[in-house]
């Protein structure tokens, strides 16, 4: 009975990797919801249902099974990042920015650090989300587009004087910016 288990659930986890090759994300998904269902601990199993549901935008459905998938690989920190966007997309922020903190590369890539700082914005954590943004201005330069994202932010803590000084900076830097 073991072996037809395990049988069945290769199948549909072969099932949902050859839908997910096709950008078929829903539906390979439900392939590998169907071999969960047969095998929970099946090899990459509970991963590639997390990010099948993230990259459908089912950012509720993916937060599960990412964080079984973190639970059994700690240190793997792609799984980590996928989950703490899963979780800002939720609305979950405080989750968002405990796993954005945790984050090894939080101090070299820009995105992330700017996920970080609105994840502790959005959580009521103003001061340490300015440290992060200026930081961020500090290590990656004055961009129209880094302008544009501080001040939304901003204006997302409800700092609208220093929202406005952003984006006027970046309508400054350039006028036919869309935002």
């Amino acid at each position: 009975e073991e072996q037809v288990k395990a049988a069945l659930a290769r199948t549909y986890f072969n099932l949902g990797v050859l839908q997910a090759q096709r950008g078929r994300f829903v539906v390979a998904g439900e392939q590998f919801e169907q071999a969960a269902g047969v095998a929970p601990e099946f090899p990459q199993v509970q991963s590639s249902l997390g990010i099948a549901y993230f990259n459908a935008r089912q950012f509720d459905k993916a937060t599960g099974p990412l964080g079984r998938a973190l639970a059994a690989t700690p240190n793997d920190a792609g799984v980590r990042r996928m989950l703490a966007m899963a979780w800002l997309n939720t609305r979950e922020y405080e989750k968002a920015a405990e796993l954005f903190g945790q984050d090894p590369e939080i101090g070299k890539d820009a995105s992330l650090q700017f996920a970080y700082g609105l994840a502790l914005a959005k959580s009521g954590r103003a001061p340490q989300a300015q440290e992060v943004f200026s930081r961020l201005l500090a290590t990656h330069g004055d961009s129209t587009e880094l302008s544009v994202l501080l001040g939304k932010a901003y204006a997302q803590m409800g700092d609208f004087d220093s929202a406005v000084e952003y984006l006027q900076k970046a309508r400054r830097s350039r006028p036919d910016a869309a935002e």
